[in-house]
């Protein structure tokens, strides 16, 4: 059944009263007689019954002239702006360093500057170069100061942002850099991690391919260097061969893999040499047991 067929621009709203003088299970209110477009209805729900509220050219919400609220419009719901451009777009442009909105507050303090809550914060990003600079800052505000934040950055170009994290007084900890790259105690990080500090773990575990293992030394065919060559290299150079010296280390750094794998090396080197020196003493004692009994005899037969 159709109540009211409004032809101007504008939508009149009805309390429908349930009663025994008043009552409809579904009498629209139909706009442009155009019940599929414009229409403010009712629908069932258990125990109960739902608004169902369409208007073609979008709907809007506001609490005094000039300051609308909400704006539905084409399926997009927006918070202060009227041209929502996503399925739901809260905020509106944010002036540089101007907080746009609070996904969450505790109850101390109502204001912007005051209280503690959580918010999104823009940052002018107009102009003819974008390189490194800030867009937003999800942060954390307490009494107008920001502890901590999590900071957007554009790069320069259209894939170029990296990410900042700030603690104490806002300051920066931690990046993701736009190669992917962590650094935490710098904003250089040249590898996958960079730390610039010290690190305390229980326990750090590193893949090796199998070539740089040096199994090899127990290999029949390795040719281990002679104590001599060993000697000889380490007086021309003051360092162990295939082992970095201190100027080397403090100039490129400590490469942990490798110098452990050449550290193993040398532990495996070491051993054969041991071994070969075991071998060499039981053929000395071997040796000198002959002679022990030769001698013995010799005094037997001399005393004879």
């Amino acid at each position: 059944m159709k109540l009211f067929n409004l032809r101007r621009n504008y939508i009149l709203f009805l309390i429908f009263i349930k009663s025994s003088i008043f009552y409809s299970q579904n009498l629209p209110i139909v706009g442009f007689g155009d019940i599929s477009n414009y229409r403010v209805n009712t629908y069932d729900v258990p125990g109960s019954s739902g608004l169902d509220l369409h208007w073609y050219g979008g709907i809007r919400f506001g609490d005094k002239s000039g300051n609308n609220v909400m704006q539905i419009t084409n399926g997009n719901v927006g918070i202060g702006t009227t041209n929502p451009r996503a399925y739901f777009d809260m905020g509106q442009y944010i002036s540089n360093g101007q907080i746009g909105t609070v996904l969450g507050r505790l109850g101390e303090g109502d204001g912007v500057g005051s209280g503690t809550f959580l918010g999104v914060q823009g940052y002018a990003t107009q102009g003819d170069d974008f390189r490194n600079v800030k867009s937003f800052s999800l942060v954390h505000n307490f009494y107008g100061q920001t502890n901590n934040s999590i900071n957007f950055y554009r790069g320069s170009g259209m894939t170029g942002g990296f990410m900042t994290f700030c603690t104490y007084d806002n300051t920066e900890k931690m990046r993701i850099d736009i190669n992917g790259y962590i650094g935490i105690g710098t904003t250089a990080p040249d590898e996958m991690l960079t730390v610039k500090g010290k690190i305390h773990t229980q326990e750090i575990r590193v893949d090796m391919k199998g070539p740089l293992v040096p199994d090899y030394v127990f290999a029949t065919d390795y040719k281990l260097k002679s104590l001599e060559e060993v000697e000889n290299y380490i007086k021309q150079n003051n360092h162990l061969p295939e082992i970095p010296s201190a100027q080397e280390i403090e100039k490129n750094g400590l490469m942990l893999a490798e110098m452990n794998m050449n550290l193993l090396k040398k532990m495996e080197e070491i051993t054969l040499y041991i071994i070969d020196f075991k071998k060499e003493m039981d053929a000395l004692k071997q040796e000198n047991k002959i002679q022990e009994e030769e001698i013995q005899k010799l005094k037997k037969q001399n005393k004879i």
